[in-house]
């Protein structure tokens, strides 16, 4: 299984978590105390929460095909691009 698929699950992951706590940083430092304030950080929050799930689902199973193809003996396959000389 190549590990670009998860790769790209894990970074967008990360990049949703980043960004739910930028909301919830800007939200406290930014908005006055209040409902629209508990909202948005809420909404960050799920955000955030969404994205480091996703970051760790990605991660587990980067981990799992690597053992795999570590216990099958299966060969590492090189990036999809490179140059043969």
């Amino acid at each position: 299984m190549p590990l670009e698929v998860p790769f790209k699950q894990f970074r967008n992951g990360s990049i949703y978590f980043g960004v739910g706590c930028i909301i919830i940083f800007m939200a406290n430092q930014q908005l006055p105390h209040g409902l629209k304030q508990e909202l948005i950080v809420l909404a960050g929050l799920i955000l955030a929460g969404l994205g480091f799930i996703m970051a760790m689902l990605a991660q587990i199973r980067m981990i799992i095909s690597r053992f795999v193809r570590f216990k099958t003996g299966e060969p590492e396959t090189k990036p999809t691009g490179t140059k043969k000389k």
